[in-house]
């Protein structure tokens, strides 16, 4: 059976007008999932049967575990994201596994009638003028097009039928789809979780496959996430470029670039100029100077 591609109408996020800016005020919004949220719970304990011990939950890592043989722990890095740094128990794994643990993401389906509920709310005359009016806005106009409900829709039937214009939504992954839509049309989608990591480095795609990192404590070691397909991994690098600043295509495959936390990227784009296909590098930006002393240690 040939797989149906969803449709997914293209969002530019604009404002209404430009005097509805000036004089509307907007918030930081933060979405608050909790210090354990259920998903987290869950996830700790699949993979405490998979390891056979359950994963330590801390502040932060410990600079001790840089010499440490095995580790098992998870960590917050905000915004309801999670990282499971571990040993691996396959002794043929040549890394140690960075897990990305995020709110479970909404029914495709759920997520293209959004798209096309909000395509009718947003206005073409004009533009956030910040990310995190960008993100307010959203939000807002999320609020416009959901009808939030205990029982469980049927969104195979409601796609079928189109052009819905009030989606509903159950109330207990109302924030999950929050958290989705900022992360895929605000942030930067699939590295969103990888940026909120005070503890990386670097962190590279070097085609299909997983994403890896280099970590402030544990060295190089493998993520979860990655592209499982060259058009996923093309379509991403394409969509990243336009939110930078710096469209990249076949007649522009390499781009030098900065992405919004300071951190440099760079993107070469097609197996035109690459015999892996499309890849990328990212060097984090130290948020505090580096001092002496931690050169020479």
């Amino acid at each position: 059976m040939a797989s149906v591609r969803l449709r997914r109408p293209r969002l530019k996020l604009s404002l209404p007008a430009r005097r509805r800016v000036e004089e509307r005020k907007f918030e930081r919004v933060e979405l608050d999932f909790g210090e354990r949220p259920a998903y987290l719970e869950e996830y700790i304990r699949k993979v405490s049967e998979e390891l056979g011990e359950r994963p330590e939950l801390v502040d932060k890592p410990s600079p001790e575990l840089k010499r440490a043989a095995k580790f098992n722990i998870v960590y917050p890095v905000g915004g309801g994201v999670f990282i499971h740094a571990y040993t691996p128990t396959d002794p043929l794994e040549a890394f140690n596994i960075y897990g990305v643990v995020e709110p479970p993401r909404p029914d495709p389906k759920l997520l293209s009638l959004i798209d096309e509920a909000l395509a009718f709310v947003i206005s073409e005359e004009d533009k956030p003028r910040s990310a995190e009016e960008k993100k307010s806005i959203l939000l807002t106009l999320l609020d416009k097009v959901v009808e939030v409900t205990d029982e469980e829709p049927d969104y195979e039937e409601l796609y079928r039928r189109g052009g819905v214009r009030k989606v509903p939504v159950k109330r207990d992954i109302l924030d999950y789809l929050k958290y989705h839509l900022v992360r895929d049309k605000v942030g930067v989608g699939v590295l969103e979780p990888f940026l909120r990591d005070p503890f990386l480095e670097d962190i590279t795609c070097n085609g299909v496959g997983p994403i890896y990192v280099v970590h402030k404590i544990f060295g190089n070691m493998k993520s979860t996430a990655g592209f499982k397909s060259d058009e996923e991994l093309d379509d991403f690098i394409i969509k990243l470029g336009e939110k930078i600043g710096k469209p990249i295509s076949h007649a522009r495959p390499v781009v030098d670039a900065t992405l919004p936390d300071g951190s440099r990227i760079n993107i070469v784009y097609g197996r035109d100029v690459s015999l892996h296909g499309s890849n990328f590098t990212i060097r984090r930006v130290a948020k505090v100077p580096i001092s002496v002393t931690k050169i020479i240690n």
